[in-house]
């Protein structure tokens, strides 16, 4: 009986804790100017569909548990906000950081790393991602290539590639639209709806590096 009741107080304590951590409604429209993440983040469906080069990734640790690699991924992407790759070989996992395409963008990436304070980093040679993104033409690119001549690579990557949560898809629009309802009384990123190319209504959350 005294288990049972410690049991109980237990879960009524547990809930409490979860429920007061819960965010209570969803962002939607809210306009955050010229610094909008999704103004400057290209969503890819399937990575598989971009080209590989040879180029170099910074090699920044090897661990043991999958959780300490994990941690350490997440400490890379917010001290230089690039890609981070994990690999498992026999017993440790690698943990690589970028597409440098040659050694000077290898170099740059080394010298954030080490003044972020990660130690003990190194380039190796690696197939990497080409960095080249098809962005689709808008008044506002058009215009500036018409005052400044084409486009280059520099400012091609003003936009990056990023990353949502898909959560749900649908091929009725008012299904999607109730699961992104249901979503946003607990996500506080945006939530949005996209028509893919395969005529499904998929609703995707986050503008994440």
């Amino acid at each position: 009986m005294r288990k049972f009741i410690l049991s109980l107080i237990i879960a009524v304590i547990s809930t409490f804790v979860v429920s007061s951590c819960t965010p209570t409604r969803g962002v939607t429209e809210t306009k955050y100017g010229p610094d909008d993440p999704s103004n400057k983040i290209v969503i890819e469906e399937d990575l598989s569909k971009r080209d590989m080069i040879d180029g170099y990734r910074i090699k920044v640790a090897s661990v043991d548990a999958e959780k300490d690699a994990l941690v350490l991924e997440k400490q890379i992407v917010e001290a230089v906000q690039e890609p981070v790759y994990m690999e498992f070989i026999v017993d440790k996992y690698m943990i690589y950081a970028g597409d440098c395409q040659n050694k000077e963008e290898a170099n740059i990436l080394k010298d954030k790393l080490l003044a972020a304070g990660f130690d003990k980093v190194y380039s190796v040679p690696k197939k990497v991602y080409k960095k080249e993104i098809s962005l689709p033409e808008t008044s506002e690119t058009s215009s500036a290539a018409t005052e400044t001549g084409p486009l280059t690579d520099k400012d091609a990557f003003d936009k990056v590639i990023g990353y949502r949560v898909q959560i749900f898809a649908a091929k009725e629009k008012a299904n999607a639209e109730k699961i992104k309802t249901l979503a946003m009384k607990d996500i506080t990123e945006r939530i949005y709806i996209i028509l893919a190319d395969d005529n499904l209504y998929k609703v995707q959350v986050g503008d994440f590096l």
